[in-house]
């Protein structure tokens, strides 16, 4: 009854362990608001959950979300996103998430399998490409969540689709690149990852950017190079 739309991705946050950001939208014009005192509100209920092979259950998230507009016609022509996450090994998985919206009883769904790779046997360690058009200030709670930092958390895009009026934000990692000898310079061992990113249409190539250079690590913590374009 209720649309729902979902995106996921896997940032490794330590060996055997990775954290999947999970983002679901729901069209803003199907949530009803009621008035009460000076605003419009209204309430979704969020339950999500994660499955292995054998169809046990090996993380859950359940939630509510509480939205209080001024004019709820400001959301009717945009998008209400949540988002959450799970800290997971490697392994094939299937993720389901409903929601209730709570003022008629609707209810929507999204299910979808979800494959963490085992970096041990890849040469080149490297995370989900995150799409985004914004970014939040990050909040003060301490998260494993890679996509805050620096202050600032990417909202990743569900839908893919951008204005020619906004930013296009990229972010992916790659992990435990090897390292050179020495430098002159700072006396430690360096890295040095070389990368960008090309757009085409077909086979026609309509856009690159310029390479972009590594030469130490920029998250020692989780042994990983950031990028964020």
């Amino acid at each position: 009854d209720l649309p729902v739309y979902l995106s996921t991705g896997y940032f490794r946050l330590a060996d055997n362990r990775f954290y999947v950001p999970v983002s679901l939208i729901v069209p803003g014009k199907e949530i009803p608001f009621t008035r009460k005192s000076d605003q419009d509100k209204a309430t979704l209920d969020v339950l999500g959950m994660v499955l292995d092979p054998g169809k046990r259950p090996v993380g859950q998230i359940r939630d509510t979300v509480k939205l209080s507009l001024n004019r709820s016609e400001l959301v009717q022509r945009k998008n209400v996103q949540y988002s959450n996450g799970f800290v997971l090994p490697p392994g094939s998985y299937h993720l389901k998430f409903v929601v209730r919206e709570n003022e008629t009883g609707r209810i929507g769904s999204f299910e979808t399998d979800l494959a963490i790779p085992d970096f041990k046997a890849q040469p080149l360690k490297m995370s989900s490409v995150i799409l985004a058009s914004q970014l939040q200030p990050a909040g003060k709670k301490k998260t494993d969540n890679p996509l805050a930092r620096d202050g600032s958390e990417i909202i990743p895009s569900v839908s893919h689709v951008f204005t020619t009026g906004q930013h296009l934000y990229l972010y992916y990692e790659v992990y435990d690149p090897a390292h050179q000898a020495a430098g002159e310079s700072s006396g430690k061992p360096g890295i040095r990852l070389l990368t960008n990113v090309a757009f085409f249409s077909g086979r026609t190539q309509a856009y690159q950017t310029p390479l972009v250079e590594v030469s130490q690590l920029n998250a020692p913590d989780r042994k990983a190079a950031v990028f964020q374009l």
